[in-house]
């Protein structure tokens, strides 16, 4: 299935969420594409394939209650954000936590990362923004059909985001809120 296909299909479903209420998808205003080109010779790499065929279809929407950021809004982590320098954040949830993608040289695609505020680190979700999207949805059904085990890739990466926060404690002499825009 293409992602156009894909996203079309998304458009019709609805998921309910305890905490949150229904959660949709809806398109918005698609991207042109000279706007992304222009982000991505502002970084000097190309953005995943699948993340700018998402952006030039839809827009930057609400995708099922995370926030998708613009082409024009998308930036990279500095310094101050220690291992995650270098990331390109591209939503963020309602919890304020970000997924990121980790820019790899000659690579069409990118891992995703969920980069957490509390506590401050980040673990691997997917290896592409396709997949993601993917993670995210079955995430969504697990929590509306109450099958959230802990064996989903959202909550297993919770692991990897307290070693990441243990790493940082022990090397950095800042307080992790300091680093968040």
């Amino acid at each position: 299935m293409h992602l156009k296909d894909y996203l079309k299909s998304l458009e019709t479903k609805k998921y309910h969420n305890p905490d949150f209420g229904d959660i949709t998808f809806s398109r918005s205003t698609p991207t042109p594409k000279e706007e992304i080109e222009k982000k991505e010779k502002e970084f000097g790499f190309s953005l995943p394939k699948s993340f700018k065929e998402f952006l030039e279809f839809t827009g930057s929407p609400v995708f099922f209650n995370v926030g998708i950021f613009s082409a024009s809004d998308l930036y990279q982590f500095d310094e101050d954000c220690w291992e995650m320098e270098g990331f390109v954040p591209f939503a963020q949830d309602s919890s304020g936590n970000y997924f990121a993608f980790k820019p790899i040289p000659d690579q069409d695609e990118y891992p995703v990362f969920k980069c957490s505020h509390d506590p401050f680190g980040y673990g691997k979700v997917s290896d592409s923004f396709l997949e993601w999207m993917k993670v995210h949805i079955s995430y969504l059904e697990s929590i509306e059909k109450e099958e959230s085990d802990f064996s989903h890739p959202y909550l297993e990466v919770e692991e990897e985001i307290d070693e990441s926060f243990r790493r940082y404690k022990a090397s950095q002499p800042k307080k992790w809120w300091q680093f968040w825009k």
